[in-house]
């Protein structure tokens, strides 16, 4: 195989040997990934496969010592309930023999690489994006972002993407991390792939382009990256991160933010985001509850889209502003709760207890539909009539319905105890 068919070519693995702890040489993982490419995803077992060394463009010089790097340096994959790694080789053997490269694919890899449309949760990358990358770290991070690429974001922990990366233990503090490694990273996956984090490289302070999540001791404990498809994305216009080979079309403002808006409503869990109280659960009794909140929600969502359209507002993380939105809106609409900070308890508890009052009159009047019966009512013995579940008091001959919600209160305890 040419290096161009390479190049044309795409690979589907698991997404566990994607996440797999990798220890080699970028010029290693290139030669290993054009074998993996060889590889027909439909197939049931691997086969023998070969490559030319001229055709690929690989130094020949250097081709034994890749050899031996993929030979000496074995897949590591995490096994989260044990905690341990778990070693697989890449290869049963691999020889470079006449100007090529002949190997033999672990036949224990086959659950990673093989029928992977029954077994699911894969991910199929393209070599055009990641063969024209220099950093191993850069096709790395790519890869496992490409996981979510639906998603536009992937969180990791610090600890661990260093440990899978295979850092040496000097980059194990985050800015050596983050100069040396991301940065460089994001520029090349920035300059070749089809994905775009919005990042000033030449700036070492900015960390607009992820989130940090920080423990009790301010020590960065995980990173959440945020990413654009190319085809979709609007990328500022500096000489270092303007990609060559693949362009990515501007948007005006409006419409990026409608964007953003757009999938922050499709992806707003807004009970759990919103941080209620315990108690609130989606259940027979809190329904007329929970569909007024889902309202108030979404009309302070648009409140809030407009504020940023007028203002000229781009939060880099919409949708924790958003929820200081909705807190300062409810500091000034006291008629709804929305936090456990701003809960007032004494209002939730009286509307929950209303809802449940409606719900058990609702529950004795069809038990005593079509009846009638006397008791005392506004200190007078009233004949009271139960018809299509409302209730009516008799006066003067006419029927007069019973609206008031204390009288409906009284005959529903009355009707408890007949």
């Amino acid at each position: 195989m040419t290096k161009e068919l390479v190049e044309n070519s795409n690979i589907s693995r698991s997404n566990k040997m994607i996440n797999g702890r990798i220890n080699l040489k970028a010029k290693s993982y290139d030669l290993l990934r054009s074998f993996a490419s060889l590889v027909d995803f439909n197939d049931t077992d691997f086969h023998e496969y070969s490559l030319d060394v001229l055709d690929m463009g690989i130094d020949y010089k250097r081709s034994q010592s890749y050899i031996d790097d993929i030979m000496g340096n074995p897949l590591r994959i995490k096994d989260d309930r044990k905690q341990k790694y778990q070693s697989f080789s890449w290869m049963t053997s691999m020889t470079y023999e006449n100007g090529c490269i002949t190997a033999k694919l672990n036949p224990d890899l086959k659950p990673l690489m093989l029928e992977l449309k029954e077994n699911g949760n894969f991910t199929k990358t393209f070599e055009k994006y990641i063969l024209p990358m220099n950093s191993l770290y850069a096709k790395r991070i790519y890869e496992m972002l490409l996981q979510n690429k639906d998603y536009g974001y992937r969180k990791f922990n610090l600890k661990e993407l260093q440990e899978v990366l295979n850092v040496p233990k000097s980059m194990y503090k985050y800015m050596n991390f983050k100069a040396k490694i991301l940065l460089i990273a994001i520029k090349e996956i920035n300059k070749y792939t089809d994905i775009y984090i919005p990042v000033d490289t030449e700036n070492l302070k900015d960390a607009s382009w992820i989130k940090l999540q920080c423990g009790k001791t301010r020590k960065i404990t995980h990173i959440n990256f945020e990413f654009q498809n190319k085809s979709t994305a609007s990328a500022p216009a500096t000489k270092s991160q303007e990609p060559k080979e693949i362009s990515a079309p501007s948007q005006s403002k409006t419409e990026l933010l409608e964007k953003r808006f757009e999938e922050l409503a499709n992806n707003l869990s807004l009970l759990n985001y919103l941080d209620l109280p315990a108690e609130f659960e989606i259940n027979e009794i809190d329904v007329e509850l929970t569909k007024e909140f889902h309202k108030y929600i979404s009309k302070q969502l648009f409140v809030f889209f407009q504020y940023c359209r007028d203002n000229n507002k781009n939060y880099k993380n919409l949708a924790t502003s958003f929820k200081r939105h909705i807190r300062g809106a409810y500091k000034n609409n006291l008629d709804f709760f929305v936090t456990k900070e701003y809960l007032n308890r004494k209002e939730y508890e009286n509307k929950l207890n209303e809802i449940k009052q409606i719900k058990e009159m609702e529950i004795y009047l069809e038990k005593h539909n079509n009846t009638n019966f006397e008791m005392i009512l506004n200190d007078e013995k009233e004949q009271i009539f139960v018809i299509n579940n409302k209730l009516f008091v008799s006066f003067e001959g006419n029927l007069l319905a019973i609206n008031d919600k204390e009288n409906m209160l009284k005959v529903v305890a009355y009707l408890k105890n007949i």
